[in-house]
């Protein structure tokens, strides 16, 4: 697990940018002047974090790259538990053909 440890932190930075689709898909129009303002303000009082809007909002309601990101971290941290639970298994395994090095409860 140390090879990528360091990638979740890193990772979750973009999570607080993006195009919300609200008020004429995301861009604000047609809406009170405040409004994306205020609703940029709430969620970032909701998570603890800043979120804030993209640069190109266009862009941002276009692209999908950060969940490309999301969904490879995701499938790595299942092929690393699944590794994991084989390595026990093997592990547990025996008496007569296995290692029984750990002893697993029931």
């Amino acid at each position: 697990m140390p090879l990528s440890c360091g990638v979740w932190p890193a990772s979750s930075v973009p999570c607080f940018r993006g195009a919300l689709r609200s008020a004429w898909a995301g861009t604000g129009l047609g809406a009170d002047p405040g409004y994306m303002d205020a609703l940029y303000r709430h969620l970032s009082d909701i998570y603890g974090e800043e979120v804030r809007p993209t640069a190109s909002l266009f862009d941002g309601l276009q692209n999908a790259d950060f969940f490309v990101t999301v969904s490879g971290l995701v499938k790595e941290v299942a092929t690393l538990l699944s590794k994991i639970t084989r390595d026990l298994r093997l592990m547990s395994s025996g008496p007569r053909s296995g290692f029984m090095e750990v002893r697993l409860p029931p």
